[in-house]
């Protein structure tokens, strides 16, 4: 039994001090949670409701059936041409002349070879391209699931300190009753309890919100149980710049494409050609081939070029831009890892020291040496400093993803 004095209010309002996140209620209706066993699993479950992942496999079947179409020794499909003649509505004298033909579309000298180029190119391009997409939703993942873990965190604390503001607010109220404590104490009591009540409520809002992030980004219910990761090695290419090496070679076979090919293509003609001059008498048949040949293509194939150089010229512009800034976003990642464990570190220290001062409080306490609002004044600071070491813990394990990220490595 203890009287509760106006020097209890600052350990009182130290419980509600401390940052929140949200909270969803424990009394939410309760169903089967869909949770992956990992960040790589959740990452394949995100990847799975993209748009590119579903229009990826259509994309290799375009670029498989231009690498079978240079293959092929014809350039298109072939055509099929007939041609009849008679006298009938003349003189009718039986006289014809029936002309049948095929034509067939060729290569120009090296289109095939460069249009198979250009398949391989497009493929490498495909592949990288998915690549580095899966890189960038794995850091959106991230971020979602430590946004989400760091709420999970800072809501127990936020719990915990509504908890314990309840508890006092109780005991004062008692107090009060048994004419111990002055109403005025308890209606401070009462107003930190309420305070801690309402950051608990912005809290419970802010998680339902991050639940829905990572809901609709991964259309999983729950986080994986481990979520933290190693730093991981560099990779020698970051799939970024991996991307953007592959679209300049696929920008380049288009260049080389475009100067090689033709909308008006060499073609060579088979026929047969059967003549009569009158009814009666015998049919005569010949063969014929004949070959055409455009020429002066290569003003018509300007505009294709040029657009084909434009684009390879993005291409190099754009791996540039990513060789200038990788290094940069690197170092920063670093940097930021290494200051978030010196935090780290200082908060570690305080926690000690927070601890041991409130063991030593309690002492003085129970010697009569040291009044009740100071030691609940010690112990509100160390259930202070716990906390914010717990999510400083999980701000380090949120870098270490970063960094990796930045490195270009998946979960």
């Amino acid at each position: 039994m203890f009287p509760m004095r106006p020097a209890l209010l600052p350990a009182l309002a130290l419980l509600c001090a401390m940052p929140v996140v949200p909270w969803v209620e424990s009394h939410a209706e309760t169903r089967a949670e869909a949770r992956a066993d990992s960040l790589r699993a959740a990452l394949d479950a995100a990847w799975a409701r993209t748009a590119a992942a579903q229009a990826h496999e259509a994309r290799r079947g375009s670029v498989a059936a231009q690498a079978r179409l240079a293959d092929d020794w014809l350039a298109g499909p072939p055509v099929l041409d007939a041609e009849l003649r008679s006298d009938r509505a003349t003189g009718n004298h039986g006289a014809r002349e029936l002309d049948l033909g095929v034509e067939l579309p060729l290569w120009q000298a090296g289109e095939a070879e460069a249009r198979a180029r250009l398949a391989g190119h497009d493929a490498e391009r495909l592949d990288a391209a998915q690549l580095a997409q899966r890189l960038t939703l794995a850091g959106q993942v991230r971020e979602a699931a430590w946004t989400l873990r760091l709420a999970e965190a800072a809501q127990r604390h936020a719990l915990r300190r509504e908890r314990e503001a309840g508890r006092l607010e109780a005991d004062a109220t008692r107090r009060v009753r048994a004419g111990e404590l002055a109403e005025a104490e308890a209606l401070a009591a009462r107003d930190v309890r309420l305070a801690a009540r309402l950051a608990r409520l912005d809290a419970d809002a802010a998680l339902a919100e991050a639940r829905r992030d990572w809901q609709a980004l991964t259309g999983l219910d729950a986080l994986p149980r481990r979520i933290d990761e190693r730093a991981a090695q560099e990779p020698q290419l970051h799939p970024e710049r991996l991307a953007a090496l592959a679209a300049s070679r696929a920008a380049a076979g288009r260049v080389e494409l475009a100067g090689r090919s033709a909308e008006e293509r060499t073609k060579l003609r088979l026929g047969v050609r059967g003549e009569r001059a009158a009814r009666g008498e015998d049919e005569d048949y010949s063969l014929a081939v004949a070959v055409s040949i455009p020429f002066g293509g290569e003003r018509f194939r300007r505009a294709e070029v040029e657009s084909a150089r434009a684009e390879l010229a993005e291409a190099a512009a754009e791996e540039a831009r990513l060789a200038d800034t990788l290094p940069g976003a690197l170092a920063a990642a670093r940097a930021q890892l290494a200051l978030e464990r010196e935090r780290l570190a200082a908060l570690q220290t305080r926690q000690s020291l927070a601890r041991e001062r409130s063991r030593l409080a309690g002492r003085a306490h129970d010697l009569g040496q040291l009044d009740l609002p100071a030691l609940l004044q010690a112990r509100a600071a160390a259930i202070e400093v716990e906390a914010e070491a717990e999510l400083q813990g999980l701000r380090v394990a949120r870098a270490v993803a970063r960094l990796n990220q930045t490195q270009g490595v998946l979960p």
